[in-house]
């Protein structure tokens, strides 16, 4: 649980919101991953170690993902019950994550990235992909990071009241953009949403919408060409992504 002693009403803010811009002809998509076949997880299934210690409250096991690299070598037996557990459930067709994942942000070993890089050369590209936060811990996204997802620009929130555990309906942005807006309505709590993240590499410029709407457009200081998209989280146990997609939009 991340604790704030001061969060900024987003009124307050200086940022300058617009729409993203639209997708042009020279567009190309360099990464897809829909969850639903061999081509996307492993065929055998792989025990969670969080449910060594959660036992019924947790995943028992879980496909291993094909289509991300893991930035730890993920262990049952010898492995820590506090560990992620990204996985395709049985039966499923989306990636969930499973485990406890608990540790600090700055700590986190526990990252995935999708195996495409960025083009260093690419000016702007844009993240696509559905939804499901399960629960009111920290979630983050990184962009322009290294295979393992760290040394990048990082985004995220948490749908919880700093220093409780009290699941709100605003989303408390966390990461190195807009760290302590509060943006009312936008945590989508166990709801799937539309998610798009468009980075424009020449004006340094993120921005992230939910469903068509703005969470936010904020210029990023130390954004970074090339790199890889990833994933990690705090406590976020279930939560679940589909259909995610990066296009290279000029």
């Amino acid at each position: 649980m991340l604790r704030s002693s001061k969060v900024v009403s987003f009124s307050a803010l200086f940022l300058t919101l617009f729409l993203p811009g639209v997708l042009t002809a020279g567009s190309r998509v360099i990464f897809f991953d829909d969850f639903n076949t061999n081509e996307s997880f492993e065929e055998a299934l792989t025990p969670n170690a969080t449910n060594k210690v959660y036992k019924t409250n947790s995943l028992p096991e879980g496909h291993l993902l094909k289509k991300w690299n893991y930035s730890w070598e993920y262990q049952y037996l010898e492995g820590d019950w506090k560990q992620a557990f990204y996985c395709v459930a049985p039966g499923e067709s989306v990636m969930t994550q499973a485990g406890r994942s608990g540790t600090f942000r700055y700590e986190a070993p526990f990252r995935i990235t999708a195996n495409a890089e960025i083009p260093a050369s690419a000016k702007s590209y844009r993240i696509e992909f559905k939804q499901f936060k399960n629960d009111n811990d920290p979630l983050y996204f990184v962009l322009g990071g290294d295979r393992n997802a760290r040394d990048g620009t990082e985004i995220g929130y948490e749908n919880q009241l700093p220093g409780t555990d009290t699941t709100v309906a605003d989303a408390f942005l966390r990461g190195d953009i807009c760290m302590g807006l509060i943006r009312e309505g936008f945590a989508h709590h166990r709801k799937w949403v539309d998610v798009a993240i468009s980075v424009d590499l020449e004006t340094n410029y993120v921005t992230w919408t939910m469903d068509g709407k703005t969470m936010f457009t904020a210029y990023a200081r130390d954004l970074k060409p090339g790199g890889y998209f990833g994933i990690y989280m705090r406590y976020e146990r279930g939560t679940k992504f589909d259909d995610v997609k990066i296009t290279i939009t000029e």
